[in-house]
């Protein structure tokens, strides 16, 4: 599940929340208060919003903001596209 922290108000959120929901991706949508903005900034380690989290068992796996949100989204469009393998792309990962 992906937690999202926004800010009420804040367009860079409302546009990671209809892009997740346009892929029906269930999400947990948390606000934020612009009192505790910094401390949601510090637990996290992310100094904007929105803040997005992957989820799973517990575990917090750091996505980050709008632009990583789009960014990953277009890497699994082109795997998906070229029907790329993960030995492939892993080698890349460690070849850039």
């Amino acid at each position: 599940m992906i937690h999202l922290y926004i800010i009420n108000g804040c367009p860079f959120c409302h546009k990671a929340e209809l892009l997740l929901s346009s892929l029906k991706i269930k999400t947990k949508k948390i606000t934020v208060n612009t009192i505790d903005k910094t401390k949601y900034k510090k637990l996290h380690g992310m100094n904007t919003f929105p803040q997005i989290l992957y989820v799973e068992k517990n575990k917090k796996y750091k996505i980050g903001g709008l632009d990583e949100l789009e960014y990953l989204i277009s890497i699994v469009e082109i795997k998906k596209k070229f029907d790329f393998d993960y030995k492939t792309l892993i080698f890349f990962e460690n070849n850039i």
